[in-house]
């Protein structure tokens, strides 16, 4: 022990001392322990005696010789001083290991209110992007269902009631105006190729889009979507099942599915060649295998946002791990959108203008310049090799 511990007390006597606290401490504890007594322990009782004892024996509280303010804190700053000693030598004697075993305490308890703050601003951040995606995702179906709506408007009589139209003049006058209209949504796709499908959306950078509980990516041969969980969500806590048709998805703890049982899937998959995984216990990924690796998907569950599957960019340097066929099916889409894109003809209108330009050469009092394909109106000059 220190020099400065025994400046008041001689070591000889400590022992003595000792012995006589711990039998005033035992007392104390008896005391605490009786069941009339309540809401104080046995530390209370003996500092309640120590200081009784000097308030009863001594003038350590009344002293008539206290002329200043100072003089009357005199006792209050003796305590205080003495408690502060004590827990200066406590200090002193703790070991290297027990002093360690404090501050990696102390390093964990800070490392775990940032970690908290940071799980936080994650669900917040989390909340936030659900919030956008799902007023995205409100407005595209809106959108979708006002191009739904226009295709099934019928005339109504008088109670509400859909008029049967039994005049076939009207019927063929029906069919003249839908046919108009196919052959101006062609010519005006002709002219703008950046046009989107009506009730469709723009595909992601990854060919896929947004849903109200999930975003998706695509490639010719899977489609993955990403399901965010709450933080700490567990593979138990996870409903998620497939067929080749259905899917349905949700947590245990929720009352219903975020995805409801047998919903149907845009197209069909291979569900022994799909899974999911739990990924960071904050998100569910969903790999499906197609089974037509040969076509875009335009969403992953029916009635969702739709996508304009035109406007799918495969990645070039994905076109080196394709099979022969699959790869010149997709050099082939490739090639067409960027015809599309400049006014020019795609493959199949390049063909058949070859085919269509032999046979003018063969006969020249025919012209066919001006015929139009079931595909569009080939571009000015097609057939004069421009």
């Amino acid at each position: 022990m220190s020099k400065s511990h025994h400046f008041l007390i001689p070591t000889e006597m400590e022992a003595q001392f000792d012995a006589f606290f711990m039998n005033v401490a035992s007392q104390c504890s008896s005391i605490a322990s009786n069941e009339h007594v309540h809401g104080i322990n046995a530390i209370d009782i003996m500092h309640e005696a120590y200081f009784g004892f000097l308030r009863r024996k001594t003038d350590f509280f009344s002293r008539s010789s206290f002329t200043n303010e100072e003089e009357k804190n005199r006792g209050k700053t003796s305590v205080l001083k003495a408690l502060e000693k004590q827990r200066e030598e406590v200090e002193k004697s703790k070991t290297t290991f027990e002093r360690e075993k404090e501050e990696t305490e102390k390093r964990k308890h800070k490392e775990m209110v940032k970690k908290k703050e940071r799980e936080e601003e994650m669900r917040e951040k989390i909340a936030e992007e659900e919030r956008e995606r799902k007023e995205r995702v409100r407005e595209a179906l809106m959108v979708q269902k006002m191009e739904e709506a226009k295709k099934k408007i019928v005339e109504l009589d008088e109670d509400g009631n859909e008029v049967i139209c039994n005049d076939e003049e009207e019927e063929k006058d029906e069919q003249q105006k839908v046919a108009r209209e196919n052959t101006e949504k062609v010519e005006k796709e002709e002219e703008d190729p950046h046009a989107l499908q009506p009730g469709t959306v723009h595909p992601s950078p990854l060919n896929g889009g947004e849903a109200e509980h999930y975003v998706w990516s695509q490639t010719l041969q899977e489609v993955d979507v990403r399901l965010p969980v709450p933080v700490g969500t567990r593979a138990k806590d996870i409903v998620c099942e497939f067929t080749a048709t259905t899917f349905k998805f949700g947590l245990k703890s929720e009352p219903a599915l975020r995805i409801p049982e047998k919903s149907k899937l845009c197209e069909s998959i291979k569900p022994d060649d799909s899974f999911w995984t739990l990924e960071d216990n904050r998100e569910v990924r969903l790999t499906l295998t197609k089974s037509n690796q040969m076509s875009w998907w335009e969403n992953v569950i029916k009635g969702d946002p739709r996508i304009d599957t035109k406007k799918v960019v495969p990645e070039n340097s994905n076109l080196a791990d394709l099979d022969g066929e699959t790869r010149s099916t997709v050099e082939k889409m490739m090639y067409d959108q960027r015809q599309k894109a400049a006014g020019k003809p795609t493959s199949d209108q390049e063909s058949k203008m070859g085919l269509m330009k032999k046979f003018m050469e063969s006969h020249p009092e025919m012209d066919f310049s001006n015929c139009k394909f079931d595909d569009g109106v080939l571009p000015a000059g097609a057939f004069n090799g421009q």
